[in-house]
């Protein structure tokens, strides 16, 4: 049985005297960790962890008589149960299931000046549950000749308390759909397979190939357009669509003087949908929802690495 934790905070101060500025830009996490491993028998081994998760950010700015906050968060409470498994000589087995439920409050702004305070109920909690199961194989079929192959599943679900707003072309809103607290509001899921291929010429030389598929539920939105620390992490919702990406990879690995040197090359191709971030011009707004300012699209990644490494001999 195993305990941790863990709890870190970092602050930035900027003053300004002449200007009357003072800025505070806090952030930090908080997490816990409950680990159990156990040992069924010579060929399974089972590893069931339970982690609490909390990470809070803040800007805070102070002019004369006038504040104004910009807060956002993230809560998880999460359970894994990961399996190791033996079956065959030549196998290595790894299966197993996880899951989380999710609090985001993303861009929640306050302020004061003088005796008015200035704090609209503009906090657009979200809550989600996530959940997945996987079985992944290492299969040594030669010397020469390594295979691992796995499949996951994954499922993504934003849930009430949470209100959608119909509004017209100008943004005032019309009418709103109401989900009580744990009703479903938008679910996600997908298959997400991996392969990875090695052959080996001889001690000195092999090859490597690799395809996988990934969703990303959870999205952090950048503002390119300001230099306010706007970057947040939002969820799936029923707006925003879960990111998805292909990873090609290829190379060719060698050694040369009985291994004292180690070369390899990789070429790489990674395809992504539903790439999201704020839109131009976009500046925090108190009365709506960040998920009307974001922006979609795709994405694409290529090119090639490089890499050589001697080793020093004793």
């Amino acid at each position: 049985m195993y305990l941790s934790g863990y709890f870190g905070r970092d602050v930035f101060d900027f003053k300004n005297g002449r200007q009357s500025l003072d800025v505070n830009i806090p952030w930090g996490n908080a997490t816990g960790t409950l680990r159990w491993n156990h040992v069924f028998n010579k060929r399974l081994f089972g590893n069931t962890t339970a982690v609490y998760n909390d990470y809070n950010f803040a800007f805070n700015a102070a002019q004369n008589n006038f504040t104004v906050k910009l807060a956002s968060g993230i809560k998880d409470i999460s359970l894994k149960q990961d399996f190791d498994l033996y079956p065959f000589t030549g196998h290595k087995v790894k299966f197993g299931a996880l899951y989380t439920y999710h609090k985001f409050t993303p861009s929640v702004v306050s302020g004061q000046q003088d005796s008015v305070v200035f704090k609209p109920n503009n906090a657009q909690v979200k809550y989600a549950h996530e959940a997945a199961v996987y079985f992944q194989d290492d299969w040594e079929i030669s010397e020469k000749f390594k295979v691992n192959a796995g499949l996951r599943y994954s499922w993504f679900q934003q849930i009430g308390a949470f209100k959608i707003y119909k509004t017209d072309v100008d943004g005032n809103r019309l009418d709103s759909t109401v989900f009580k607290k744990g009703e479903a509001v938008k679910t996600y899921g997908g298959l997400e397979p991996r392969l990875t291929l090695r052959y080996a010429f001889n001690d000195e030389t092999s090859v490597k190939a690799s395809v996988t598929r990934n969703l990303q539920y959870i999205h952090l939105v950048s503002n390119a357009g300001t230099t306010l620390p706007t970057d947040i992490w939002v969820p799936s919702t029923y707006k925003v669509k879960p990111q998805i990406s292909w990873l090609y990879a290829a190379g060719l690995f060698k050694n040369f003087k009985d291994n004292e040197y180690e070369t390899s090359v990789e070429v790489y191709y990674k395809d992504m949908q539903n790439q999201i971030e704020y839109q131009e011009g976009y500046t925090p707004n108190t009365l709506e929802d960040t998920e009307n300012f974001f922006t979609f699209g795709k994405g694409w990644s290529y090119g090639a690495e490089f890499y050589v490494n001697k080793a020093k001999a004793n």
